[in-house]
């Protein structure tokens, strides 16, 4: 089903949740027997009390999430002309009880966003408390581009952007890089490609009996901190003025 999922246990016994796509030659594409998966994963890592943590990734160098799987859409569409089909009523109504689900979960919970992160992508990473971006990452909601309108959310956290950058993202699909995302509120760290292993690791180190929300943040700036250097420039928010200028039409 493409979601594999682990519990590694830490020094001073809790548990990290560790959820994983895993379909990287469909760039992690999320299908319905996916989002179900990670959904019943999630539920009940909620509900553990041994659970103290968990890090939503994604399999493969080129991409965290690149949306869900429009091909079988597409297909369920032909099958049943002027209807709503049935998979397509199952997939969104799950993606977006997944997407709450995040939004509201009750525990710390990591998103890493390397490489593509797109549509279906964008809804799991603006629900995860620390969102965390990479030198590859490139957000969008490309919906636009086949005809959709942006979803997973996105009405929300576009509609929050400054000025009519929103707008213009949504229209567009324009993609955002790490530096992008940081300025516009849509991610909050920024690390190295390969800094992942050893975040976990000292995510496994911490003492999560108290003070977790401090040591959880300090830990962050750190390893941020020595991944400064590979931040790139950003594009968008030095342009708010001319985009704000061009969409200023209501």
């Amino acid at each position: 089903m493409s979601i594999q999922c682990e519990v590694l246990t830490g020094a001073d016994g809790a548990r990290i949740g560790i959820a994983t796509l895993d379909a990287p030659k469909a760039l992690n594409a999320l299908t319905l027997p996916m989002i179900e998966v990670l959904d019943e994963r999630l539920r009940a890592w909620a509900s553990d009390p041994g659970i103290v943590c968990v890090l939503l990734r994604g399999n493969g160098s080129k991409a965290f999430c690149a949306g869900g799987d429009v091909r079988a859409l597409v297909e369920a569409c032909r099958e049943h002309p002027g209807s709503v089909p049935p998979l397509a009523a199952a997939f969104f109504a799950s993606e977006y009880r997944l997407d709450h689900r995040l939004h509201t979960y009750p525990k710390p919970l990591l998103c890493w966003g390397h490489g593509h992160v797109l549509g279906g992508g964008m809804g799991l990473l603006q629900g995860a408390a620390v969102r965390i971006v990479t030198p590859s990452s490139r957000l969008a909601m490309p919906e636009i581009s086949i005809g959709l309108y942006p979803d997973v959310g996105a009405s929300w956290f576009l509609a929050r952007l400054p000025g009519k950058l929103g707008l213009f993202l949504g229209l567009t699909g324009a993609p955002l890089n790490a530096r992008d995302a940081l300025d516009l509120n849509l991610a909050d760290r920024f690390l190295g490609e390969h800094q992942q292993e050893a975040l976990i690791e000292e995510l496994l180190q911490l003492n999560w009996q108290e003070q977790t929300t401090l040591q959880l943040n300090s830990l962050l700036k750190a390893e941020q901190h020595r991944a400064c250097a590979e931040l790139p420039q950003g594009q968008w928010l030095a342009r708010r003025a001319v985009i704000d200028e061009v969409l200023d039409v209501a």
